[in-house]
């Protein structure tokens, strides 16, 4: 046999509001959450709103409205800002030295005597001397080149080098050549050297290095020609320095 209940009814609910009132006053004492309408007394005063604040007077326009904003000084009293001197007047000033007396005036003709330009007209006594380099300096590469393919090591390093300063020697004097001339010179093939020992070939090699130092000096003594002086001497130092690489590879290959 099932009993039948009635649930509970909710907290607050079938309770008058007299009741509700005194138990919230007991439980909760001077709490101003109560969800009981109360009714305000009498004696209660409506809010009024603040006044509005009242704004510095003396604040200038454009600035932000912000109570006691001091008052700017007037430009008309700032002082004169010190240590200016006054500009020397412009009649006083020096005139520039290379203007034209007057506007529409011509210049100052320029110096007729211009410098001679390197490598030019004025080296053509110099051909001769080129022509013997070009031809010296394309048999020096090949014969270099040639010992270089018969050795190995440290001595194919050094004259597979020096082969290639050889090289560059010619394509800087043909090109001298050229600018002088306005023509290209072809030097003669070099011929095929017997083949000698390799010490004999590395001694011919020497002497003939020093042959082309030596050449080189004399040439950049009497060249007229500031570019080829400068050339000449440069392909003497390197004559010198071939001369003392083969010498530093002949003192290894015969102390062994």
């Amino acid at each position: 046999m099932e009993l039948k209940t009635n649930p509970a009814a909710p907290a607050g609910q079938g309770a008058s509001p007299d009741t509700f009132r005194r138990v919230w006053n007991r439980v909760m004492p001077d709490q101003a959450n109560s969800p009981v309408v109360v009714e305000a007394p009498d004696t209660a005063v409506p809010a009024q709103p603040s006044p509005p604040l009242e704004l510095e007077r003396d604040c200038p326009s454009g600035r932000s409205p912000v109570p006691g904003c001091p008052a700017e000084p007037p430009s008309e009293n700032l002082p004169p800002v010190p240590g200016c001197p006054a500009g020397p007047p412009s009649e006083n000033l020096p005139p520039v030295p290379g203007c034209p007396a007057g506007p529409g005036q011509p210049q100052p003709p320029l110096n007729e005597s211009w410098p001679d330009l390197c490598l030019g007209d004025g080296a053509q006594g110099e051909t001769g001397a080129l022509e013997k380099l070009i031809t010296l300096a394309r048999a020096g590469g090949a014969a270099a080149q040639w010992l270089a393919m018969r050795m190995n090591g440290s001595g194919r390093r050094t004259m597979s080098a020096i082969a290639a300063d050889h090289r560059r020697a010619l394509r800087q004097l043909s090109a001298a050549y050229f600018l002088i001339t306005g023509r290209r010179y072809q030097p003669p093939r070099p011929q095929p050297q017997l083949p000698l020992p390799i010490l004999m070939a590395l001694r011919a090699r020497f002497v003939w290095e020093q042959s082309w130092e030596r050449t080189n000096k004399n040439a950049a003594e009497q060249a007229e020609d500031p570019c080829l002086k400068a050339l000449y001497q440069e392909l003497a130092q390197d004559g010198a320095y071939h001369a003392g690489s083969i010498r530093s590879l002949l003192e290894q290959m015969c102390s062994t």
